[in-house]
């Protein structure tokens, strides 16, 4: 969940077996930055599939099951968001 209405960004969320995984897609030509409201728990953590980088969301809180954290989403800009158990490496 958005905090506000966004209809250029879209997301998919798969539930694997230890984590939740979210694909965001901005599909327009501005920038998009909104708080997002993410189900899962656990680490945080952002997946680069260009690079193969993945890094700690540190400014991500957790709450009951849910997830808070700042989206920020370049123009056509995509970002993998992973939540749940800590995967093998991060930088």
């Amino acid at each position: 969940k958005l905090d506000n209405a966004c209809p250029s960004v879209k997301y998919a969320h798969r539930r694997l077996a230890d984590a939740d995984l979210y694909f965001f897609f901005n599909e327009s030509t501005e920038e998009q930055i909104r708080q997002a409201l993410l189900c899962g728990s656990g680490q945080v953590t952002e997946w680069d599939a260009m690079t193969g980088v993945i890094k700690a969301v540190d400014s991500a809180s957790a709450d009951e099951g849910r997830v808070r954290l700042q989206l920020e989403l370049q123009p056509w800009g995509t970002k993998f968001i992973v939540v749940g158990a800590a995967p093998p490496r991060l930088e």
